[in-house]
């Protein structure tokens, strides 16, 4: 139960380099992103957006320069890349926060094919995978600082609803999938982890991209293997932040031998692994 004892509010502090620009990679000067007609500013995006997501979840928390407690913005960024014109646009979006020495990192996979102007790749580029990155960040500082979580039949309910979508081939149906992962209800985890190896790719990478979140050390096994035999760059990707995400001895010890693996990438893949490895580790 929410009460006044559980109000709680945070100092949002600016840990972004004083040159940063939201856009990254090889074509940070060719996609350049705009908020309300000017030039996006990471710091002013971030604290709007996580007030946004706060109020929406209802959760006891909020934004408060004079908290004497803090939580530092330490990235946020969107990579856009295309290989040629026969490839789709993919982004990588990711958010980085600290609470208390813990990393609090979202990152959200996107890609779609050009095929007459530019709002298509914007809205599912760019703005589904923002509003997925600041859900996973309060879902994230729910489960750090509260604890609440999605009773059995609202579980129950959402499980229902995938089970639909993936029948009736809902292109958005790895929206509930994310909720389910964001739930902090372990009871979701048998149905998360049937669908890491769904054909939907956005389904398999919302499903792996949680099971670390949700489902902790118990997991760790089953996402080193997909990280390791996966033929899709994206599920590797995914596995190493839901790795992360567990914050455990053995799954720091796993990304801290990968690093060393990947200290010269071979590929802008294996570039992308170690960029994620670091969010964890730096």
């Amino acid at each position: 139960m929410i009460n006044k004892k559980s109000e709680k509010s945070l100092a949002l502090v600016n840990g972004l380099q004083e040159n940063h620009t939201v856009e990254t990679g090889i074509f940070k000067k060719v996609f350049l992103l705009h908020y309300r007609n000017q030039r996006i500013n990471g710091y002013n995006f971030v604290k709007e957006n996580l007030e946004k997501e706060l109020s929406a979840r209802s959760l006891p928390l909020s934004l408060n320069a004079a908290s004497h407690e803090k939580i530092v913005l330490d990235d946020f960024s969107i990579l856009t890349y295309r290989k040629n014109a026969y490839v789709p646009t993919v982004t990588l979006s990711t958010l980085k926060l600290t609470y208390k020495n813990k990393p609090i990192v979202s990152l959200v996979k996107r890609a779609k094919f050009q095929v007459a102007g530019v709002e298509p790749i914007i809205d599912a580029c760019y703005n589904d995978a923002i509003t997925i990155l600041f859900r996973e960040a309060v879902a994230k500082l729910n489960k750090t600082i509260y604890g609440f979580s999605l009773d059995n039949s609202t579980i129950q309910k959402i499980q229902n609803k995938i089970d639909l979508g993936l029948k009736n081939k809902d292109n958005d149906i790895y929206k509930k999938v994310y909720a389910l992962g964001f739930s902090n209800n372990k009871n979701a985890l048998p149905f998360l982890l049937n669908l890491v190896d769904n054909p939907d790719e956005y389904v398999r990478i919302a499903s792996i991209g949680t099971l670390g979140l949700l489902g902790g050390e118990t997991y760790l096994k089953e996402l080193v293997n997909i990280y390791y035999t996966s033929k899709y760059w994206s599920d590797k990707l995914m596995a190493l932040k839901s790795i992360g995400d567990i914050q455990t001895t053995s799954s720091i010890h796993f990304l801290q031998q990968e690093k060393q693996k990947l200290i010269s990438p071979s590929s802008i893949e294996e570039e992308w692994y170690l960029n994620t490895i670091n969010l964890y580790l730096e």
